[in-house]
């Protein structure tokens, strides 16, 4: 499961068009999917100076990636479960009481990322991301499943809390950042990086190999068919 969750074929499979020549937001991805394993095992060992240095590299070749700072506050040693059980609950609370999270990424004075702020909240008449949708429930439906496993997922690689932490997270944006689908999408997209790391380890959650190896190729096949539809080869 290591060399699954570390190996470059593992990666081609659960996102094979990353490595594609897709315009916007993948340039972000392949960034993400550079650094990722690299920022996750210094950030699971305590090892602060070498993630300030691979985040710093991702945010010189793609400013967006500046969300990853918080990041480093994520305590990867320890999880309460009940705690982060409730905060998908809390974002789709977020999205229904018509709260706006987009002023605070004003606060970044990078020029670029602010004229980005301010394109994104002149689509903010655009048709609302349906939180509700069958990809969405399926990220909400596996997350309560990581965490309820997360006992036994630690005890096979402590790396797994901080996995998925960052894939709590990275399903919780999208109700919270709804309004406006473009923004929220390409926020949660460096987050959902982490799939590629968390995913393989259906194979520790599931006794029989055959149904974790059918998820993980069902996980791998979503993200293929979702890419092939956003960059308009089919429709």
């Amino acid at each position: 499961i290591h060399a699954l969750t570390t190996n470059y074929v593992s990666i081609m499979a659960l996102d094979p068009t990353a490595f594609s020549t897709q315009p916007g937001y993948t340039v972000t991805r392949k960034i993400i999917i550079a650094i990722d394993p690299s920022l996750m095992a210094s950030l699971s060992e305590k090892k602060y100076l070498p993630a300030i240095l691979f985040i710093s590299l991702a945010i010189f070749f793609h400013y967006s990636c500046v969300v990853l700072i918080p990041v480093l506050l994520i305590d990867s040693s320890k999880i309460n479960k009940y705690v982060w059980l409730c905060i998908i609950p809390i974002a789709y609370l977020i999205n229904i009481l018509g709260y706006s999270f987009y002023s605070v990424f004003s606060i970044f004075s990078i020029e670029q990322f602010d004229h980005k702020v301010m394109a994104y909240e002149g689509e903010l008449d655009s048709i609302p991301l349906n939180i509700f949708n069958a990809w969405q429930l399926i990220r909400v439906t596996v997350s309560i499943l990581f965490l309820w496993k997360i006992e036994l997922l630690s005890e096979k690689n402590p790396l797994s809390i901080l996995l998925v932490k960052m894939f709590v997270i990275s399903t919780a944006i999208i109700p919270v950042l709804a309004i406006n689908p473009v923004f929220a999408q390409r926020i949660s997209d460096i987050f959902y990086i982490v799939d590629i790391l968390l995913i393989p380890y259906f194979y520790y959650i599931f006794s029989s190999s055959r149904i974790a190896s059918v998820l993980v190729i069902f996980w791998g096949f979503i993200y293929f068919f979702l890419n092939i539809y956003f960059i308009g080869i089919i429709s």
